[in-house]
């Protein structure tokens, strides 16, 4: 005869009142995903499903490696921004990122950082992306009577 073993299981709102013991393993009835215990944090730590669809917002350290990446919506991705000297120490080809010298959008070719072409020019990237209007006008019209190159 097979044996069925039974966690325990409970709502989110549970959960979060909830110290499991070291290793054990739980299901939030809400959120339709299992949830692993440490014996210290109330809540656990709740595993992604293999869909994600049980997260919102995450981070990621190190590298994430994929075939395509696919963005929806009418939103925007925030690339990372830093000074010249900032730039990753070991940069990899198609690297992109703002920046904050220039300020320009800029990517790593496999031998060098370089401009990303498009739009309207620093100045116009510079009302947009200052946090002051008035100082992002004040810029972009500096920049527009400098001589050209």
């Amino acid at each position: 005869m097979a044996k069925e073993i039974i966690r325990r299981n409970g709502t989110t709102s549970e959960h979060s009142a909830f110290t499991g013991a070291e290793a054990e393993i739980t299901v939030d009835t809400d959120k339709n995903t299992v949830v692993v215990h440490d014996g210290v944090t109330s809540g656990g730590f709740p595993l992604a499903k293999d869909d994600g669809s049980n997260i919102s917002d995450f981070a990621i350290t190190g590298k994430l490696t994929a075939v395509d990446a696919e963005f929806n919506g009418t939103s925007a991705i925030t690339v990372p921004e830093g000074t010249q000297a900032q730039r990753p120490a070991s940069p990899l080809a198609g690297m992109i990122r703002l920046n904050s010298d220039e300020p320009v959008f800029e990517g790593y070719d496999g031998t060098e950082w370089a401009p990303l072409g498009g739009g309207g020019g620093v100045g116009e990237a510079l009302l947009r992306l200052t946090p002051s209007r008035s100082l992002g006008r004040k810029l972009a019209t500096a920049l527009r009577r400098l001589p050209q190159r």
